[in-house]
């Protein structure tokens, strides 16, 4: 006696030719691609990096390097977007 329960051929919409299980598996697939569409996304965006950042200090030129590179390890920004960031922020001598 199998304890796996089957749909019985006097249920509605039973065909008995697999249809059903292919229409089931269609609408959890669909169900996926909705909830991982609805997830933000991971891509880099510079606008949102530089927010993170504080204001640059001429006269602590090593400072905000030390500091910039902490905040860039720990939001994991790609390593070749760095001179972009830094050239959004920096002013003055920091150029």
């Amino acid at each position: 006696m199998s304890s796996v329960l089957r749909p019985q051929p006097h249920s509605i919409g039973y065909t008995g030719d697999g249809t059903e299980i292919e229409l089931k598996r269609l609408e959890i697939q669909q169900a996926h691609v909705v909830q991982q569409s609805a997830l933000p996304s991971k891509e880099f965006r510079l606008d949102q990096a530089i927010k993170l950042l504080p204001r640059f200090n001429e006269k602590s030129v090593e400072e905000y390097l030390i500091g910039f590179e902490k905040v860039a390890e720990t939001n994991k920004w790609p390593i070749e977007q760095y001179a972009s960031i830094l050239q959004a922020m920096l002013v003055g001598k920091g150029l």
